[in-house]
């Protein structure tokens, strides 16, 4: 949340809008980008939220959650998804979620493990991004 307030108090500086500041995290980084989004005070929350390769434990998703992107592998060896209560409570909480659950790829593929399909993430990432009006300028949509 650190980096959240230091974009955001510069956000005039930097030429940052803030209503699109936004986090994403691999492995560790992602739980602590989902734990410090539930966290966080009304306000203070991320606009979006990656989590990639990470538990899909089921938790108490706030009202005002930000939408999230979540990628898994099927064959993740510390996270293997056998279900996916975490989406399922996003969508309890009527906020958007998108899920990508690969086949193969492990845990730590990264922005990609060549030969599979999460060779594909980052551009879905992307294209997810622009879908929910973070990755363009308001003077640009």
């Amino acid at each position: 949340m650190a980096a959240l307030k230091l974009v955001r108090a510069n956000a005039g500086k930097w030429g940052v809008d803030t209503a699109r500041v936004g986090t994403i995290g691999f492995s560790a980084g992602a739980m602590t980008v989902l734990n410090s989004t539930l966290t966080a005070k009304p306000g203070e929350r991320p606009a979006f939220i990656g989590y990639i390769y990470d538990p899909q434990a089921a938790v108490e998703v706030p009202a005002d959650a930000p939408p999230m992107f979540d990628a898994i592998t099927f064959d993740d060896e510390f996270f293997p998804p056998v279900a996916f209560p975490l989406v399922e409570q996003w969508r309890k909480a009527r906020r958007d979620v998108e899920l990508h659950a690969y086949s193969r790829g492990g845990h730590g593929f990264g922005t990609g493990e060549p030969g599979t399909t999460t060779m594909g993430m980052i551009g879905q990432f992307s294209n997810w991004l622009a879908m929910q009006g973070f990755a363009s300028r308001k003077d640009q949509k």
